[in-house]
């Protein structure tokens, strides 16, 4: 393994994590998202 190659591996993964934190980021804000109008649909049945 020559150093060009180690660095080309080094910046796939960085991409793969920096990927994979917006996945979850976004897995969030849509649970939180859901969640919130989940908690409307189910105030608005209720009543």
């Amino acid at each position: 393994l020559d150093t060009r190659e180690l660095s080309q591996r080094k910046d796939n993964l960085k991409r793969q994590i920096e990927i994979f934190e917006e996945q979850v980021n976004f897995c969030f804000s849509m649970k939180r998202h859901w969640n919130l109008s989940k908690g409307g649909r189910t105030a608005v049945i209720r009543t």
